[in-house]
């Protein structure tokens, strides 16, 4: 689609001077557009708040259904309590599950000490 547009002259010099016309164009009135649609977004959400049936509540706090609040609640309670109970071994996950710094990884190299053909 083709559109003819009116600029003053010093306007399309500026315009003239970008590498992509078209690209430099589009991107101009796609952001008009979407400024144009947030205004009206902001206006909307202004009237919104304004009316007398929105204006208590309070939209910072996430509002949980009855079900999901207590789920939510256990959650944090159980969480809290893994995080307060005494630590019983020092040792990292790594030590504790038999790694080691050998090429074989998993528990070094000690399948080199076990006789596999006497299956």
């Amino acid at each position: 689609m083709q559109l003819i547009i009116e600029l003053p002259d010093d306007l399309w010099q500026k315009v003239l001077q970008r590498d992509n016309v078209q690209e430099f164009i589009e991107t101009a009135i796609k952001k008009q557009l979407l400024k144009e649609q947030g205004e009206q977004e902001e206006t909307l959400i202004t009237d919104l708040l304004a009316m007398p049936e929105v204006a208590d509540i309070d939209f910072e706090t996430p509002r949980l259904t009855n079900k999901k609040n207590e789920r939510y609640q256990a959650m944090m309670q159980i969480s809290e309590q893994c995080a307060n109970l005494p630590e019983l071994d020092s040792r990292s996950a790594d030590e504790i599950l038999g790694y080691d710094n050998s090429p074989m990884g998993l528990w070094g190299d000690d399948f080199s000490k076990t006789d596999l053909t006497q299956a």
